[in-house]
């Protein structure tokens, strides 16, 4: 019997998702919270933490008091309107060698690796990659809906700005976007 192979997805926010429909590709970034001035590589991050990646601050549900200078649109007490696109795991890689590879410490490997255990994430749920991953490579776009992942529609291949606008319009709906 063939196992089934793991799902691996990079969490975003609605209002970045725009964005990388946008251009077709998810491109690298990595946000330095905990890190030195001169951070780590950027890369494409994916997890296959379910129903979400804890230390993604598109998916951390916010705590009504302690937040400054919180992103446009987020109240304070509710959920981040969190997006995900999943990846095709063969253009992916555990995130640790790839990172030793390109310069990093072991002290700021660990570092990294500490800050998502302290959000109750699982590193080793964590794989990267340090190039562009294009739309050939997404196997599924969804929102959160509040209480379910809804994938948005694929039309000829693609996924289309209007549709994420249209699920944005009508967020209150019953299973998958249609």
């Amino acid at each position: 019997m063939k196992s089934q192979e793991q799902e691996y997805f990079h969490y975003t926010s609605r209002q970045n998702l725009e964005s990388i429909l946008r251009c077709g590709q998810i491109n690298p970034n990595t946000k330095d919270y905990d890190q030195p001035e001169h951070g780590i590589t950027k890369m494409v991050w994916v997890s296959s933490m379910s129903p979400w990646e804890p230390i993604c601050v598109a998916t951390i549900e916010l705590e009504p008091e302690g937040w400054e200078d919180l992103p446009e649109g987020i109240v304070p007490g509710e959920p981040y309107e969190a997006a995900r696109i999943r990846v095709d795991s063969t253009v992916i890689e555990p995130w640790e060698p790839l990172l030793s590879s390109h310069g990093a410490s072991g002290a700021e490997i660990f570092s990294l690796g500490q800050s998502g255990y302290e959000y109750n994430s699982d590193p080793n749920q964590w794989r990267a990659v340090l190039h562009a991953v294009k739309a050939c490579f997404w196997q599924d776009v969804q929102l959160w809906d509040e209480s379910n992942w809804v994938s948005l529609p694929r039309r000829g291949g693609l996924y289309h700005l209007d549709d994420l606008n249209t699920f944005i319009s009508y967020p209150h709906h019953q299973g998958d976007y249609q």
